[in-house]
């Protein structure tokens, strides 16, 4: 993704969806056309229904194929992962086996530290950030709202939201709202009835039919 100030306001960025490979630490996944315009589309939607539902997002319109305008923000420097299943990754850290529901859904922080430039798993937001003990109480309960917003919106059209990342942030006002973005690279959109991965791990394996893939979440949403 590429953001910038836009044109049309100040208090606006403009957010360009590009067909960039995702980083998954020394890998780096293939990159297929069209995956900026899907990804936008995605990243609209599942804003679209978190706003419908009252959790306030940064997303404010589209304004091209891949392009979105939204409300400038101060990103918090943690990111929350929201898991309701086990993924590959979690399985590698824990005991659980890949692939089972987890009796309930786990909220976790990573840290972005300057030094290292990337996020550290577990760490203690409040430790480690400027972050205060009021935005940590603040953004877990968002995130357990856009988990109950989005898990079974898309559960009921096919999807099983198995995890995902999600970046919040700060308007002008000091007002949270979801921030970055929901698209195959963060979130793991897997099959309800078989659990084939829709998301970045067919990027990383590879599998055939990314582009497929990213289509059938958007089609989910969207019909």
């Amino acid at each position: 993704m590429r953001v910038y100030q836009s044109d049309a306001s100040a208090d606006r960025f403009a957010v360009e969806f590009t067909n960039d490979a995702v980083e998954c630490g020394a890998e780096k996944s293939p990159m297929f056309p069209g995956k900026g315009v899907l990804n936008m589309k995605i990243a609209a939607a599942l804003f679209k229904r978190l706003e419908d539902c009252g959790v306030a997002t940064h997303y404010a319109r589209e304004t091209g194929e891949s392009e979105m305008e939204t409300v400038a923000a101060r990103i918090i420097p943690a990111r929350v992962a929201v898991r309701n299943m086990v993924s590959d990754e979690f399985a590698a850290r824990t005991r659980l086996a890949a692939g089972s529901i987890l009796p309930v859904t786990i909220i976790e922080f990573n840290v972005k530290m300057d030094a290292v430039k990337e996020f550290q798993p577990g760490m203690r937001a409040r430790v480690y950030t400027e972050v205060t003990d009021g935005d940590v109480k603040t953004m877990r309960t968002r995130a357990a709202q856009v988990n109950k917003a989005l898990q079974p919106f898309l559960y009921s059209r096919g999807i099983a939201l198995a995890d995902y990342y999600l970046e919040f942030g700060k308007d002008s006002n000091d007002f949270f709202r979801v921030c970055g973005a929901l698209t195959p690279d963060n979130c793991s959109f897997w099959s309800r009835d078989t659990l084939e991965k829709l998301d970045k791990d067919r990027y990383l394996r590879p599998m055939r039919g990314s582009e497929a893939a990213a289509g059938s979440v958007l089609k989910a949403l969207t019909a």
